[in-house]
């Protein structure tokens, strides 16, 4: 019985030249895209609240997962990650605590300090942390 084999004459594609392909597209994102370490660990985000006072937490990680409770839903792109911690790393410096009987909120979690903001539709935090709530749930 004849195997197949990829087989590197005249033009072919030899199976060490496809390691190198594969190690280089994942290593393309940890190299050329972020360009600097981020303080931040993890964002948590979600919302809460209501009659049953369900919350639902969502994680994203450092590492650019994203995940549902226990459960990883997602991987972001090195773009997106990177841009999305470059928000949170400009959010002001200070928690910010107003729910309500429903709410929504983001924490972000450095190694040191948590921030973290909570709010309602009557009592929006700064700009910038409904802005990184927005770009957050678009993934």
């Amino acid at each position: 019985m004849r195997k197949n084999k990829v087989v590197g004459k005249r033009g072919g594609v030899t199976n060490g030249m496809l390691y190198v392909v594969i190690i280089l597209l994942f290593a393309a994102c940890s190299t050329s895209k972020v360009t600097k370490p981020s303080p931040i660990q993890k964002i948590q985000y979600g919302s809460g609240g209501g009659f049953a006072g369900n919350v639902t937490t969502y994680t994203l990680k450092a590492d650019g997962t994203l995940w549902l409770q226990e459960k990883q839903i997602a991987k972001l792109s090195c773009d997106d990650l990177s841009s999305i911690l470059e928000l949170a790393e400009q959010l002001p410096n200070e928690n910010y605590v107003r729910p309500s009987n429903t709410y929504y909120f983001v924490q972000v979690i450095l190694k040191d300090t948590t921030y973290y903001w909570s709010w309602n539709a009557g009592n929006l935090p700064d700009p910038k942390v409904t802005e990184l709530y927005i770009k957050l749930n678009k993934r």
